[in-house]
């Protein structure tokens, strides 16, 4: 009798002490909600999905969510982050998420540092050396043991085998962060592949788990050693002075990149190879000193012109308030108008003449501003702007501008 007791309490105690998987979808994807819910719900250990709800989902709204869940009395042991892109910064049309919104809030909320252990993060080009050091790991939150992604394109969102590597996920996050050596990893790995045709990636404490990075056939996991010592051979795919010399003062002058397909589809393959080998950039004496841009400003260039429509469309009043101000100020050659219809070396033209001539002029106030729009327009910053503009009719707003 004492032992049923004694069972039935060690029960209780299992079932009070699991934690909850938060689930953020920034599109909408019911088959991925539906799936992770069975996969939680198949753990029967008294652990909840939690969802996301409403629109123009940003780190505020994250953040207030979050709380809610703490202050309930409950826990969050998993985050699973659904969208595009991912390397950094994940969009949809129900806002976006970038990693750094996740650290903050992370920093600010200490009953989630001491329980998160895990995340899933479902969108292209999550799982990187880059992503891994700088973003979603060792970044996050000193807790969190693994992190599952992609190394390269992710499945959308409505296919069978997407939707089932998910609910595995959710299902069996805890075996993952369990895992004592790089065998056990491994084969925790390796039972999520054999069920998925992507480049299913793993950032672990050890290092990167993938088929991108893997340093021989009989091992999963890529140390910081072997990622460094691929560079040599890597690096390179990560350089484009063509496309550099769009981006910058080359011979390109700032122009806008050729919209046929064969550039596209160029531009595409450069920003995936980019994505995947950006923390190579440290070694100067493989590039020989020549410019890397970074994956944001790549994939912000190759859609320059969606991406100025939908700043100029969600802040034309503070652009309007912005010439005034430099008007004003004896400096109408520099003003930016409607960008809509000018090329980028025209704004970029108009964005350096107002720096160059605020600097002599001892005006900081409207020198912040016009630097403000010289990181949005001309650098492409993603601390200025949301990757989510590159998308038609984005209504998100800017981390400079609103903020």
């Amino acid at each position: 009798m004492f032992l049923v007791a004694l069972h039935i309490f060690s029960l209780f105690l299992s079932k009070a002490s699991a934690c909850d998987l938060f689930l953020v979808g920034l599109n909408e994807g019911v088959g991925e909600q539906d799936a992770c819910e069975a996969g939680v719900a198949a753990n029967n250990n008294g652990d909840r999905l939690q969802i996301i709800e409403g629109y123009a989902i940003d780190k505020d709204i994250l953040h207030a969510q979050i709380k809610a869940v703490l202050d309930s009395g409950r826990c969050i042991d998993s985050i699973v982050i659904s969208g595009h892109d991912g390397s950094g910064e994940f969009y949809g049309h129900r806002g976006g998420i970038r990693a750094n919104d996740i650290q903050e809030i992370v920093r600010r909320e200490p009953r989630l540092a001491k329980t998160l252990t895990s995340m899933a993060l479902w969108g292209c080009n999550s799982v990187t050396p880059e992503g891994c050091e700088n973003y979603w790991l060792k970044k996050t939150g000193p807790n969190v043991k693994l992190a599952l992604g992609f190394s390269g394109p992710a499945p959308l969102n409505v296919m069978p085998k997407n939707t089932e590597l998910l609910g595995d996920f959710c299902r069996r996050r805890n075996e993952g962060v369990k895992a004592q050596n790089e065998g056990e990893l491994c084969g925790f790995f390796q039972s999520l592949r054999n069920t998925n045709p992507y480049e299913l990636g793993i950032c672990a404490q050890g290092g990167v788990a993938s088929r991108t990075y893997s340093p021989s056939v009989d091992r999963c996991l890529a140390t910081k050693a072997d990622l460094d010592r691929q560079c040599q051979t890597h690096l390179p795919a990560a350089i484009d002075q063509e496309i550099t010399n769009y981006f910058a003062a080359g011979p390109g002058r700032y122009k806008n990149p050729p919209t046929n397909p064969s550039w596209q589809d160029k531009l595409h393959k450069y920003y995936g190879a980019l994505t995947q080998w950006y923390h190579c950039r440290q070694f100067s004496n493989y590039n020989g000193g020549k410019t890397i841009l970074s994956p944001a400003q790549v994939i912000r260039l190759t859609f320059f012109d969606t991406f100025k429509r939908n700043f100029y469309r969600n802040h034309k009043e503070k652009i309007e308030q912005y010439d005034e101000e430099l008007r004003r100020a004896g400096l109408d050659a520099c003003k930016l108008g409607d960008i809509t219809a000018a090329s980028r070396a025209e704004i970029v033209g108009q964005t350096k003449c107002a720096v160059n001539a605020l600097q002599k002029a001892g005006r900081p106030e409207l020198l912040d501003k016009a630097l403000k729009m010289d990181a949005t327009l001309r650098e492409l910053s993603p601390n200025c702007s949301s990757q989510d503009w590159i998308m038609e009719g984005s209504d998100l707003p800017s981390h400079c501008w609103d903020h």
